[in-house]
């Protein structure tokens, strides 16, 4: 996926006293049914898939206070600092200034529409290996 656009998304809920200051949470699959205890987080390589999942999930479940803001970087370097953020590992950058309760363990790259469809989540490395190989055409 070297050389891509990567997208993923932040819940930027307004609800004051819910997480500190300028703190918010990634998206975790496991909300809509991914099966699995750990959270997952997802990464998209379009824009137009990103946004038709995350509908095709809300539509099929019921979250009225959150406010998903989809975020973007064609920087590799940036995509692995934000996978490093979402599974909190020690001493790593802090761009997207996550609250992150519980470190992500699990990473998935263009998740399918339904969830228990999904192939076995990647480990941080994995997903890192992944995001630095060669685009296939």
């Amino acid at each position: 996926m070297a050389g891509s656009k990567y997208y993923w998304f932040k819940d930027m809920r307004a609800r004051a006293g819910r997480y500190r200051d300028g703190l918010y949470p990634p998206l975790d699959a496991t909300i809509f049914g991914m099966p699995g205890a750990a959270p997952v987080f997802c990464l998209f390589s379009s824009e137009d898939y990103a946004r038709e999942w995350l509908a095709h999930q809300l539509s099929h479940t019921l979250m009225p206070n959150s406010v998903w803001v989809l975020h973007e970087t064609s920087e590799i370097d940036y995509v692995l600092a934000v996978c490093d953020e979402a599974a909190d590992v020690s001493g790593s950058p802090r761009e997207e200034a996550f609250f992150v309760p519980t470190p992500f363990e699990d990473f998935l790259i263009d998740p399918p529409l339904e969830l228990r469809q999904a192939p076995q989540p990647m480990n941080l490395e994995q997903v890192k290996e992944a995001l630095q190989s060669p685009q296939e055409d």
